[in-house]
């Protein structure tokens, strides 16, 4: 199954996945849709070991198919070095239930994972306007190179902020020059 043959099949957005480590990552909700899609119900979860700083529970789930049903059991783990979130109950639930929904799938096979099972897994933050020069920077700096007989620039990786240092420094070099005259 190709990522986007999955996408497709449970009527995923953008937001629901995403690429890193060279793995696909799904969001917990996005999982839980497709637990919903495909008729996979929890069984059991039960306690293997629970302490201030970590848990673990056993989840057992079962994907009811009329023709052929399959359970699944796997561990969720979280633990105060694998886990930021101050409930390690909640989230060894949460890892284990997508484990065992991910196993029945067979998501694993073709490296699709859970947001939750790995802190490094989260989705990254999206990025704020970006800051690279704007086209009125570029027209700008362009005619004052001109202008003055200056050496152009490269606007490839050029920030607003750079952009706007080299407007100044070259404004402030010219008023110099004039005054110097």
């Amino acid at each position: 199954m190709e990522i986007k043959d999955l996408v497709k099949k449970y009527n995923l957005n953008k937001s629901d996945v995403w690429e890193c480590h060279g793995n696909w990552i799904l969001t917990h909700d996005s999982i839980t849709k497709i637990s919903h899609m495909e008729n996979i119900v929890l069984n059991k979860i039960e306690s293997i070991f629970q302490t201030d700083t970590e848990c673990r529970f056993l989840v057992t789930m079962t994907k009811e198919d009329t023709t052929s049903p399959m359970t699944i059991t796997s561990v969720g783990e979280a633990s105060k070095a694998n886990c930021q979130s101050k409930y390690l109950g909640s989230m060894a639930e949460k890892r284990g239930i997508d484990r065992c929904i991910l196993k029945l799938i067979k998501a694993y096979e073709y490296g699709i994972y859970s947001e939750e099972e790995a802190e490094n897994f989260k989705k990254p933050e999206s990025k704020p306007e970006s800051s690279m020069v704007t086209v009125k920077q570029k027209n700008l700096i362009t005619n004052l190179c001109v202008k003055h007989e200056l050496r152009q620039y490269d606007y490839k990786t050029m920030t607003k902020e750079e952009a706007s240092q080299i407007i100044s420094d070259i404004n402030e070099h010219q008023t110099y020059l004039e005054n110097k005259n």
